[in-house]
């Protein structure tokens, strides 16, 4: 289990606790420090080798645990949220602070897309459908083709904090004091894209 602060970052034993190794970050004028995400995940997988950090304030510096070092990655040029990345479909994802989300590639920290949600993002993103899905906090899904591009937005409730995949087509979003699970189907008409959400199994 990797923990940081600061510049600081150590390698714990979960079953002991035991520290295994400790490092520091390169240079604070590079990438800021470890991110205060007040108690929430910084540190992300990438494979069994290398992890990579957030740092503050638009930074990600990766890890590499067989060679022992640790380097900038990738800089973005907005503000990012303070939580670790998110891995899924071959893709890394940052949340932006105020809203949108930043795809990067995790073989090489190339910026792939930008997505500009227009409201304060919530967290999470699923893969459905052969693109994506992600949501705001004003309570609307958003799917996304596999090139990030908007493809729909449909409302689903009153607010979302978080979304999470569930696989077969199905995701969770998480508001204040409600969860509610939706089983997304996607339709395209002459008109273009229209999106149906189904929510017969949903609860609160």
């Amino acid at each position: 289990m990797l923990c940081g602060s600061g510049l600081d970052v150590w390698l714990v034993d979960p079953r002991t606790g035991a520290e295994l190794a400790r490092g520091r970050l390169p240079g604070a004028a590079a990438h800021g420090a470890v991110a205060d995400a007040e108690l929430q995940p910084v540190f992300t997988a990438l494979d069994p080798d290398r992890c990579v950090v957030r740092c503050d304030p638009r930074a990600l510096v990766l890890l590499r645990r067989s060679a022992g070092t640790a380097g900038s990655w990738f800089s973005h040029d907005a503000d990012l949220a303070a939580r670790a990345p998110e891995l899924c479909g071959a893709v890394l994802w940052l949340r932006e602070r105020r809203a949108g989300w930043v795809a990067v590639d995790p073989a090489d920290g190339r910026r792939l897309w930008t997505v500009a949600g227009g409201r304060a993002s919530a967290w999470g993103v699923a893969e459905v459908g052969g693109g994506f899905v992600v949501a705001d906090e004003g309570g609307s899904l958003l799917r996304l083709d596999a090139d990030g591009r908007v493809l729909g937005r449909q409302p689903v409730g009153r607010r979302i904090s978080a979304l999470h995949g569930l696989g077969g087509g199905r995701v969770a979003v998480s508001g204040k004091g409600t969860l509610k699970g939706l089983a997304l189907g996607w339709a395209t008409g002459a008109a273009g894209l229209s999106t149906r959400v189904d929510t017969s199994g949903s609860s609160t």
